[in-house]
This record gives structure tokens, C-alpha cells and sequence, in this order.
């Protein structure tokens, strides 16, 4: 057999190992890349679903004869005296601790996703460098170099959106979860300056209506009732709130 032949031979050999050995790769990175991501939405469901309901308890609490959902350990009935907001002055400091934590776990989560694409930038570009060091060296043809290339660069796309797709969960969540404590800590705020005593209520009413009704979509109308501080008040919160969070939650639901 001529020497040409066997070249051939040996070169259609290697490329046909190299597809198989390539196939399984890309099927072992997309496996893992799927895993990471499928792990990563069950982190923010969670995560979302819990700020949905914290979201319904603070519309439940802006006005407690509306029409809403109560949350189920809720119980609100008008309120008589101020004392009687010791209950929900309770319920929103376990909703500003509770937001703290969930912030913290964020933080954590983002740190992970981020350490885990840094070693696979780092591993990426020591693979691209290898590629050029081959090619360079001549232990490479250009044909290879280029098909490498591409296979690397498709390899890391996986783990490119896996990371997209993570850091934009935790900017939503994150951005749902400080407006509303920054909500949280200012009712928290009025409450005791109402159980205090030292405010006139008029005026706990008023800077309470402008939390309630600045929180975007709110509005205040004339005929309902909040608490003892809203008798002549009421104020539709949280709707745009759970709307964006909702739009947030579909929109990664549907997206692959």
C-alpha cells in the first residue's frame, strides 16, 4: 500500500475517533450545563415563591376587608384599638428577618455561580491557549486549529448561558426582595411610632398611606379602611409588585 494511501487511512481514522471522543464530550458538558441550570431554577421558584407570599401578606395587611387571599396563619379582623397592632407589627418584623436571610442565601448563590464560571473561564482559555501553542508549534494544521477552536468556543457556551441565566434570577430576585424590605422597614418604623403614642395618628396615617401607595402600581382611594392607623384610607399595594415578579418567574419558566 502507497504511502499516500495509508496517510489516508490514518487521517480519516483520526477524525473519525476525534468525532466520537468530541460527541461524548459535548453531550457530558451538556448534562452538566442542564443540571446546573435545572438546579438553579429550583433555587429561584423557591425563592420567588416565597416572595409571593410575602408580597400577598403585605396586601392583606394594607387592607384586611379586601377581597385578597389572607394568608393562612392570619386572621385580621377592623381594628379597634392600637394594641391590636401588635399582631401585624409581629408579622412584619418576621417578614424584614426573613428577607435579611433570604438576601444572605442570594448573595451565597451568586457567589457560587460565580466562583464555578470563573474555573471554567480559567479552564476555557488554558484550552484556547493549548489550541494556538499547537497550531503554532506546527503539531496542528489549520483545518484542525480552526475545528478546535469552534468545538471549544461551542463547549463554553453552555456554561456562558447557564451563568446568564443565573445572574439575571438573582438581579430580579434580589431587586424584588430590597424593595420590598425597604417597605417592610418603614411600616415597621410607623407602627411603633403609632403604639408609642408620641405621633399624632393623622400624621402616622398620612407618611403610612405615602409608603403604601409609593410602592409602584399603589394608589390611594376614599372609601376603605387599614387598620386602626387607615380608617378613612385605603391603599392597593404590592399588585405591581407581584405582577413583575410573576412576569419575572414566567419568563424563565418558559425560556429553555
Amino acid at each position: 500500500m502507497k504511502a499516500a494511501q495509508l496517510f489516508l487511512l490514518a487521517a480519516a481514522w483520526l477524525n473519525s475517533v476525534s468525532g466520537i471522543v468530541l460527541k461524548q464530550e459535548l453531550q457530558a458538558v451538556q448534562d452538566a450545563a442542564a443540571q446546573e441550570q435545572q438546579r438553579g431554577d429550583r433555587f429561584f421558584a423557591e425563592t420567588f415563591a416565597a416572595q409571593e407570599t410575602e408580597l400577598l401578606k403585605l396586601q392583606q395587611l394594607s387592607h384586611p376587608a379586601h377581597h385578597y387571599p389572607a394568608p393562612p396563619e392570619l386572621n385580621f379582623k377592623p381594628m379597634k384599638t392600637k394594641t391590636d397592632l401588635l399582631p401585624a407589627l409581629a408579622m412584619l418584623k418576621g417578614l424584614y428577618e426573613d428577607g435579611k436571610d433570604r438576601i444572605g442565601k442570594l448573595n451565597s448563590r451568586e457567589e457560587e455561580s460565580k466562583t464555578r464560571f470563573a474555573d471554567q473561564q480559567k479552564h476555557h482559555d488554558e484550552k484556547l491557549a493549548t489550541i494556538e501553542g499547537k497550531f503554532k508549534s506546527k503539531h496542528l494544521s489549520k483545518a484542525f486549529h480552526d475545528d478546535e477552536l469552534k468545538d471549544e468556543k461551542r463547549i463554553f457556551s453552555y456554561w456562558t448561558r447557564v451563568r446568564a441565566r443565573q445572574h439575571r434570577q438573582f438581579l430580579s430576585a434580589v431587586k424584588i426582595q430590597h424593595g420590598t424590605m425597604k417597605r417592610v422597614s418603614t411600616m415597621i418604623d410607623l407602627y411603633e411610632k403609632a403604639l408609642a403614642g408620641k405621633t399624632p395618628d393623622a400624621e402616622i396615617r398620612q407618611q403610612l398611606s405615602q409608603v403604601m401607595s409609593g410602592l409602584p402600581g399603589g394608589s390611594v382611594a376614599g372609601s376603605g379602611r387599614h387598620l386602626v392607623l387607615m380608617q378613612d384610607k385605603e391603599t392597593q399595594c404590592c399588585d405591581a409588585e407581584l405582577r413583575e415578579l410573576r412576569r419575572e418567574r414566567a419568563q424563565f419558566e418558559d425560556s429553555p
